[in-house]
């Protein structure tokens, strides 16, 4: 039976391998905590991306809240279409 991850040992698994005070081999980290090293890779993966998303959402809320700040109305703006002239494409 597959042992799984709690959310804490995957940030434990985090840190020892990405933190430059640890790098621990993943093969070591699994041994600790009696995983194999694809569920620690997956793990460190995994926390990994919730802190670029984290990273991206407060990038976000500060780009939602400047928006506020310069009062823009929230009105769609429609784009002019593009029209060319038949002339443009006549081959002399």
């Amino acid at each position: 039976m597959k042992k799984k991850m709690s959310d804490k040992k995957k940030l434990m698994a985090y840190v020892l391998n990405k933190d430059p005070d640890f790098k621990v081999p993943m093969k070591k980290i699994g041994d600790i905590l009696n995983v194999s090293q694809s569920t620690v890779s997956t793990a460190v993966k995994e926390v990994a991306y919730q802190k670029e998303i984290y990273g991206l959402t407060k990038e976000l809320n500060k780009a939602k809240k400047k928006v506020q700040e310069l009062n823009i109305n929230n009105e769609p703006k429609l784009i002019a279409p593009i029209s060319f002239s038949d002339d443009e494409y006549i081959d002399d």
